[in-house]
């Protein structure tokens, strides 16, 4: 495999950089990567360094898959495919894992930087395809097989390297011109020093910018579909569910043919301590005005008020009164921001990190900046805080076309002889006795063109007294207004599958709709719930065999999210646990440091201890013959050297074969020699020395080299 053209990588960095937001972390990992043709000094790996790099890029590879697909809501994308009821659920949780996908595909020029980096500043132009094998079979076959010259194949990382950049880029999917007038000539560059020789250069750019054309037409034209298919999802999906609600308008299921299903993805979680009163409802958002089966509220999104924290900055005090209820409660901010479910009359929340939370007159709090997971503590009492007094016109606003069904009812219970507390009480024991919950609806908002039921909540009231809870909370709120008690219409959750002592958690189906009256004799606002206690057990029977699943996943991305957001204390157990483990490392680091140093101390030790007898004087006696020209030809040992050179030894010469004795058993005796010995070497090698200082040889009776070797 050829070695990419000249900033070919450096320009897709580069290019890299500028769709994903990071423009000069591009141009200088591209500066990087290029700089490695002007750098002539290279690094010393093997290839066993390079198959180690290469399972650090997997594990790597693998660990960003799951950081990322965990960080962008995967899990809980995957959790809601399980949980989803309907086609239009799982149609969103698929979107929302194809997305954390999408987000991986960015992060994978970083991952495999390293491995690329390790090739270019390498001795190595070209990589054996077994390095990034694991298979021992193709690694230790030698035979000329087809695995071993696979195995034996010589890669080179840059191009595979530009085709990583390229799914990066194209997983940004940003729809600007300038993307594709970039990418065309990058990928002519690209592809032009591997064209086929077999056709002229010219009609390969010709060819190329017809493909180019064509190319900007279909990106044209898919832009267009795209278009038209977002707008009729948008259609097929605009059914509300779940979290992410409207604090401005709810659109109600009132009048809706069919089923009415709820998600068992698991949306919130409470607990209740040991010494507090739980909850069972939490509110997240309030209306006043009802028009065409749609809620709504009478302020604006500049009704929001900031509400300021304490010194703490996690706790916001609405009310300094003693409490009854607390609970601690854990839910998911989508982008940070939402609004919070809190019980009926919260005064204080605890441990919530938000930066910017808001509260209007509706009793509606709603976090602006804030983590993607709170797990705050709410405590409440009989006092709402947060609750404006009633107003004289929203709150006892009651459309035309309702009142008549209104005042047959009113009528019929003889609500207007009744004292208020009186009142109330009529009109929740008239739905739980004379109604039911029913998840199902026979007919739909266009045909009730009967005159005597011109719209759902008439035909609720008066004919078919079954429904859901939205049905309950406004035909509640509305009779309370008719009777001069001001209501209001509030949209939360219900509090009721357990999940252990003291613990619950909040499904998408537990969502419910209930309403608020105002006390005029205690001053207080006060809850009122008038949907059937069935319908508790006919939602629990929509679950699904996949729930035990979806609820594993939920939960492992729930704990997850907590570490991410710094919510529990799963970070500090998870802190201690990984500094024991870099504690262990290091020592073990350390000791075999330690155990290397020493074993190359001791090789060089070994390595550099003298041998036995190398500081023999008899050296000094070869090296003055040498001197004289009576040199020891290579590999000749000293016996036959000497009896080589003593006809022309001076013949006063002591003798020398007790003077080699001397010095062999030195050198290889294990024994070695005495004190006396040693100095008798000593003593002879001087005396030898000494007769050879002033003795020269005549050049005539030299012998000849070759004649020597003979």
């Amino acid at each position: 495999m050829k070695a990419p053209p000249p900033l070919l990588l450096g320009l897709a960095l580069a290019l890299w950089g500028w769709q994903t937001g990071w423009p000069w972390v591009g141009v200088v990992l591209g500066g990087v990567v290029e700089l490695h043709r002007w750098v002539r000094s290279r690094w010393e790996l093997e290839l066993g360094d390079f198959r180690q790099l290469w399972i650090i890029t997997v594990l790597l590879f693998l660990g960003v898959f799951a950081y990322v697909f965990a960080s962008q809501e995967g899990m809980g994308a995957m959790a809601s495919f399980f949980g989803a009821t309907n086609f239009t659920q799982r149609g969103r949780a698929m979107e929302a894992a194809a997305r954390s996908v999408l987000v991986f595909f960015q992060w994978l020029p970083l991952v495999f930087l390293p491995l690329l980096l390790a090739q270019l500043y390498s001795q190595h132009s070209l990589l054996p395809a077994r390095v990034f094998m694991r298979l021992s079979r193709w690694q230790k076959d030698s035979a000329k097989t087809t695995a071993s010259r696979l195995a034996n194949f010589g890669i080179h990382l840059g191009y595979p390297y530009f085709g990583v950049c390229l799914l990066a880029v194209g997983a940004v999917n940003e729809q600007h011109w300038w993307f594709f007038a970039a990418l065309c000539p990058l990928m002519a560059y690209a592809l032009w020093p591997v064209r086929s020789p077999r056709y002229r250069p010219v009609v390969w750019v010709c060819l190329w910018l017809v493909g180019g054309a064509l190319g900007a037409g279909f990106v044209a034209g898919l832009r267009e579909v795209n278009t038209l298919f977002n707008n009729l999802q948008t259609l097929w999906l605009s059914a509300p569910s779940g979290r992410g609600r409207d604090f401005r308008e709810s659109r109600t299921m009132i009048g809706q043919m069919g089923r009415t299903k709820g998600s068992s993805r698991i949306v919130m979680r409470v607990t209740v301590p040991a010494n507090g009163n739980g909850v069972s409802l939490l509110r997240e958002t309030t209306y006043t005005i009802y028009r065409a089966e749609t809620w709504q509220s009478a302020g604006t999104k500049r009704d929001f008020t900031p509400v300021y924290p304490e010194t703490n900055e996690t706790s916001w005090i609405f009310l300094d009164a003693p409490t009854s209820n607390e609970v601690i409660i854990s839910a998911y901010l989508d982008g940070g921001r939402g609004l919070l479910a809190v019980p009926h009359g919260v005064s204080r929340l605890d441990d919530l990190p938000v930066f910017d939370l808001k509260t209007n007159h509706l009793g509606v709090l709603r976090v602006d900046v804030g983590p993607g997971l709170v797990e705050y503590r709410a405590k409440s009492g009989n006092l709402s805080p947060l609750d404006s007094p009633p107003h004289p016109t929203f709150d006892l606003d009651i459309p035309e076309v309702e009142k008549p069904a209104l005042v047959q009812v009113a009528e019929k219970l003889n609500l207007s002889a009744l004292p208020p507390p009186q009142r109330v009480k009529a009109i929740e024991r008239f739905f739980h006795t004379q109604f039911e919950y029913s998840l199902y609806q026979s007919m739909a908002s266009a045909q009730y063109t009967n005159s005597a039921y011109p719209t759902p909540l008439t035909w609720f009231l008066l004919q078919s007294r079954k429904g859901h809870c939205e049905y309950f909370a406004t035909a509640a709120t509305l009779l309370l207004r008719q009777v001069g008690i001001p209501a209001r219409y509030t949209v939360g959750w219900s509090v009721q599958e357990s999940a252990g002592p003291g613990k619950f958690v909040i499904r998408g189906r537990h969502a419910h709709a209930w309403c608020i009256y105002y006390d005029a004799d205690a001053g207080l606002w006060r809850e009122l719930d008038t949907t059937p206690g069935t319908w508790l057990g006919i939602e629990e029977n929509q679950r699904g065999w996949w729930e035990p699943i979806s609820d594993a996943m939920s939960w492992l991305y729930w704990q997850f999210s907590r570490f991410r957001w710094g919510q529990g204390k799963l970070r500090q157990y998870l802190f201690i646990f990984l500094m024991a483990v870099v504690t262990v490392l290091a020592l073990r680091f350390a000791w075999e440091a330690r155990r290397r140093r020493k074993q190359k101390s001791q090789s060089s030790a070994k390595a550099t201890f003298p041998k036995p007898g190398l500081d023999s004087e008899f050296y000094a006696v070869e090296k003055r013959l040498a001197q004289l020209g009576l040199e020891r030809a290579p590999h000749e040992p000293l016996t036959l050297w000497l009896e080589r050179i003593a006809p022309e030894l001076p013949p006063d010469l002591p003798p020398w074969h007790h003077l080699l004795q001397l010095h062999y058993r030195l050198r290889f005796d294990p024994l070695s020699l005495s004190p006396e010995e040693r100095n008798r070497l000593r003593m002879e090698s001087h005396a030898f020395l000494k007769h050879l200082a002033s003795w020269k040889p005549r050049p005539q009776d030299r012998p000849q080299k070759t004649q020597s070797r003979k």
